[in-house]
């Protein structure tokens, strides 16, 4: 299910969303079912075309224009999920970081056109409000991708044979002019909000332990092991409790 947000919405979502992702930079957690939680839930809010392409389409002027309805995405752009779903972990982590680096190129671009015109006058108060939301998600993508390193680490020993990062197919275009070029980003956004949906399906098989068999390393296997040990409790907390049970 995708969710919807509004304009007016918007905002206060992504402030609480940037917590999350500032805490992540601070360092890598080693519990593999956060961090995966974690993953889910940062896929799931980027489906929102909320998040990168109604912000993009207000800069635009094109949000209320026939234009929008071109804003078609490109099969050629991003994986399927059926692609994703065949990739390894490792790799699929590997993709998911690839097409992240991509958006974050296109957001840094049109973040480096509001500065050098930041002394200009925004008559719009929605365009001004969408070049904000354009910067907190961008913070929001990059506390996304410490998640995505992390998780990468906690699977880098992993029995399971590493496949190639899978990227989708890119064939030389000839020179674009502005307005073509702008057209081309919406449909890479737009394309990237339902990519963020298949990536939300296929964390969502690996927290219902329906992916692959090797689901994790040696080391990984150590590691939740020792948390659900450290989670029982003591002796010392049971023993009342079983008095209480069986009196002498």
């Amino acid at each position: 299910m995708r969710v919807l947000l509004t304009q007016r919405t918007l905002p206060g979502l992504v402030l609480g969303l940037l917590l999350l992702g500032t805490t992540a930079m601070g360092g890598c957690s080693r519990d593999y079912q956060l961090l995966l939680g974690q993953l889910q839930h940062q896929a799931n809010i980027m489906q929102s075309t909320g998040m990168l392409l109604d912000p993009y389409l207000h800069i635009q002027g094109w949000y209320d224009s026939k234009l929008k309805k071109e804003c078609k995405e490109q099969p050629k752009d991003f994986l399927s999920e059926r692609s994703l779903m065949g990739l390894s972990r490792q790799a699929f982590l590997q993709t998911l970081n690839a097409s992240l680096g991509l958006i974050l190129d296109k957001l840094a671009a049109y973040l480096q056109t509001y500065h050098v015109n930041m002394d200009r006058t925004w008559t719009q108060p929605k365009v001004e409000q969408a070049w904000k939301n354009l910067a907190q998600a961008e913070r929001f993508l990059r506390g996304f991708r410490n998640n995505i390193f992390c998780l990468a680490q906690l699977l880098r020993d992993s029995a399971e044979t590493a496949m190639p990062t899978q990227a989708s197919e890119r064939r030389s275009t000839p020179p674009l002019d502005h307005f073509e070029l702008r057209l081309k980003d919406c449909q890479l956004l737009q394309g990237y909000h339902h990519f963020m949906h298949s990536v939300g399906q296929v964390l969502d098989r690996w927290k219902e332990g329906r992916g692959r068999r090797r689901r994790h390393s040696p080391r990984l296997r150590r590691a939740l092991r020792a948390q659900a040990y450290r989670a029982r409790p003591s002796w010392r907390t049971r023993r009342p409790l079983l008095r209480r049970l069986f009196p002498q």
